[in-house]
C-alpha cells in the first residue's frame, strides 16, 4: 500500500452462521472487547461485531507482520479505534470500521484520518433532516419528485457528514448541522477531506472521508472480502 492509497474492504455476515459458531475466535479479543461482544443481547449483533473485529485486526496484522491477536487498541474518549502506541511505532496506519444491517466496512490508509460509514438507503428516515441538514442539503435531498431518489440523496449526504465525523474522532459530539459536505460527484475535495461514495450492493451506501490539505486525489481500491477469507486470518 503506497501513501496515496485508501483501502476499502467490505464483507456481508452470513445469516445463517450463529454467533456461537463464531466462538472458537474470540480469542482475538481483549478483555474490554469480549465484555462489548457479551453485552449484545441479540445475536446478529454480536456476530457483527466479532467479525467487524476479526476483518479489521486481520488485516492491520497483515499491514504489520504480526498475528491479529496481538492487535490491540486504544479509545478516545469518543471511542475511535487507534493502534496501541507499541504498534504505532512499527507503521502510522489509519484506519476506520462501520457496519449497518448484514454488513461490515473498513478503510485502511497510510495517507491520513480516515472515516467510513456505510448505511441500508431503503430506510426512510428523511423526517430527521431539519436535525443535520443545512439548507442546501435539505434542497437537495428535496429536489426529486420520487422517494427512492430522495432517499438516495439524503445517504449520500448522510454518510459523507458521518465518515467525517469519525474521521474527526469525535463521533456526534460533533454536530452534522455544523457542517457542509460536497454534494455533486462521487469522488470529491472541498479543502479539507476527500470523499468517495460507492454502491457495494443495491441497499448499501459507503462513504470514505479522508483528511487531506494535498490536492492529489487518493487511489481507492476496493474489495469485497468472503467470510471464509476473513476466517483465514486466525488461527484456529
Amino acid at each position: 500500500m503506497n501513501n496515496n492509497t485508501v483501502e476499502i474492504y467490505w464483507t456481508k455476515i452470513p445469516s445463517a452462521i450463529h454467533s456461537d459458531e463464531l466462538s472458537k475466535f474470540t480469542a482475538i479479543l481483549d478483555q474490554k472487547e469480549e465484555e462489548k461482544r457479551n453485552s449484545y443481547l441479540v445475536d446478529h449483533k454480536k456476530k457483527e461485531f466479532l467479525l467487524g473485529r476479526m476483518l479489521l485486526k486481520g488485516l492491520l496484522g497483515q499491514y504489520l507482520g504480526i498475528e491479529s491477536a496481538d492487535i490491540r487498541f486504544e479509545e478516545n474518549k469518543y471511542g475511535k479505534l487507534y493502534l496501541t502506541p507499541n504498534l504505532q511505532d512499527k507503521k502510522q496506519i489509519y484506519f476506520n470500521l462501520t457496519h449497518t444491517d448484514g454488513l461490515v466496512a473498513c478503510a485502511v490508509t497510510l495517507a491520513g484520518e480516515v472515516g467510513i460509514d456505510v448505511e441500508n438507503i431503503f430506510k426512510d428516515h428523511l423526517e430527521v433532516m431539519p436535525l443535520v441538514f443545512q439548507e442546501e442539503e435539505k434542497a437537495f435531498v428535496k429536489k426529486p419528485e420520487d422517494l427512492e431518489t430522495r432517499l438516495q440523496h439524503f445517504y449520500w449526504i448522510w454518510t459523507r457528514k458521518e465518515a467525517v465525523m469519525k474521521a474527526e474522532g469525535k463521533g456526534f459530539s460533533m454536530k452534522p448541522l455544523s457542517f457542509t459536505v460536497p454534494l455533486n460527484h462521487h469522488r470529491e475535495f472541498d479543502g479539507e477531506y476527500h470523499f468517495y461514495t460507492f454502491h457495494p450492493k443495491e441497499d448499501c451506501m459507503i462513504s470514505t472521508a479522508l483528511c487531506s490539505e494535498q490536492g492529489t486525489e487518493p487511489i481507492y481500491e476496493v474489495k469485497e472480502i468472503q467470510y471464509d477469507e476473513i476466517c483465514k486470518f486466525e488461527k484456529t
